[in-house]
């Protein structure tokens, strides 16, 4: 498959307004010299069914952009940094997925798909063509992720259970605009959650759900050096429902 499509600056990115990221105290601005990204999508996917509920697929991508945005991040002498948007001349994304489905035992099914991608980007530059950034690697692009699903499903006790897992790979989240200060990356994730529930046959329903087990540690940190930008946990999260359809 082939297709263009067209990707316009957000009003957040665009708009001349100055705010604070409460988080960590950065100015953000918009950028009103942004202009639209033209993205050229080629695709590629082979799709095998060896029995009923089962698959084997490979899927190929690749992107071509001219003047992608990325976030770029700047020293100002007395008021700390600030968070804004440039246009790069141009970047690709490419990469490889795997896919994978498999029921097994009769009431299991195990499922898994792994991509690896590769990314691009030019230098960023300023309307007088000096670099505005270091960045390589296309920003908000993993090079590797993986997800995992162990699925119980036996309707005459009306109980299904999922296991899921999945990480995501460092991704490129700022490039900075000062040759002194490193990009900002953050750190690959690890996440494991799992949900069961019971259905009655007078329409009761029961779910219980137990969500982000890992609580891994949400961190951003400077390229090449020990040093973090910003760090976070947001914590384990249980649910039980009861629900009733009539």
């Amino acid at each position: 498959g082939y297709g263009r499509t067209l990707a316009r600056p957000t009003f957040y990115e665009y708009a001349p307004v100055r705010t604070v990221d409460q988080a960590t105290g950065d100015e953000i601005r918009g950028n009103q010299d942004l202009t639209d990204t033209v993205i050229d999508n080629f695709d590629f996917r082979y799709e095998y069914y060896p029995n009923p509920g089962e698959l084997i697929s490979l899927s190929l991508f690749h992107k071509e952009m001219t003047d992608p945005i990325v976030t770029i991040v700047q020293n100002t002498s007395g008021s700390g940094t600030f968070r804004s948007w440039q246009n790069s001349p141009s970047g690709f994304i490419q990469g490889v997925e795997l896919e994978y489905r498999k029921r097994f035992l009769d009431y299991f099914t195990i499922a898994s798909n792994a991509t690896y991608i590769r990314s691009e980007i030019e230098g960023v530059f300023d309307d007088q063509g000096r670099s505005l950034g270091s960045g390589t690697v296309f920003e908000g692009q993993p090079e590797y992720i993986f997800n995992a699903r162990l699925s119980f499903d036996y309707p005459d006790w009306g109980i299904s259970a999922d296991l899921n897992y999945n990480y995501v790979d460092d991704i490129l989240t700022n490039v900075s605009a000062d040759p002194r200060v490193s990009n900002i990356f953050q750190r690959g994730i690890h996440g494991l959650d799992f949900i069961i529930s019971k259905q009655w046959e007078n329409g009761w329903k029961a779910k219980f759900s137990a969500k982000n087990l890992l609580d891994s540690k949400q961190e951003q940190y400077y390229e090449g050096e020990d040093l973090v930008y910003d760090g976070y946990q947001t914590g384990r999260t249980f649910s039980l429902s009861l629900s009733y359809d009539y």
